[in-house]
């Protein structure tokens, strides 16, 4: 079985391929890079989850245990979300994290959402990731 933190790093090092997408994980900075208008830069922030030991996989039907993570992507201006989206979904999507690890994409059905806890303001778009591990 391949560890939770090993899978993460994985993702983490795959989005961090990506050249115009800042990473974060766990949490954002609190002056994360923007343009000179003062627009936070399209970025993802991780956060993984710690495993969840199962029977059987709705994705795969294999036997294994489960790990999923959420990327959400967020900017400074909310036409920026989509095309970092793309861009994520693109890195991440059917992408083998470890020896027979796939991970795939969660449909959630999520909307670009305005966060309004943020300053200065931004959007986000939440996305789902998960894999099972042998």
């Amino acid at each position: 079985m391949t560890s939770p933190e090993a899978l993460h790093a994985a993702l983490v090092a795959r989005l961090r391929t990506i050249a115009s997408l800042q990473v974060f994980e766990f949490q954002v900075p609190d002056k994360p890079a923007a343009d000179g208008q003062g627009r936070v830069y399209p970025y993802a922030i991780v956060w993984p989850g710690a495993g969840t030991p199962g029977a059987e996989s709705s994705i795969t039907g294999a036997a294994g245990e489960r790990w999923a993570a959420t990327v959400n992507v967020a900017a400074g201006d909310p036409a920026w979300v989509l095309p970092a989206t793309r861009l994520v979904r693109a890195t991440l999507s059917m992408v083998e994290l470890a020896p027979g690890v796939t991970l795939t994409e969660v449909p959630l059905g999520a909307v670009i959402t305005k966060d309004p806890d943020t300053t200065p303001l931004r959007w986000f778009l939440p996305t789902q990731w998960a894999a099972l591990t042998p």
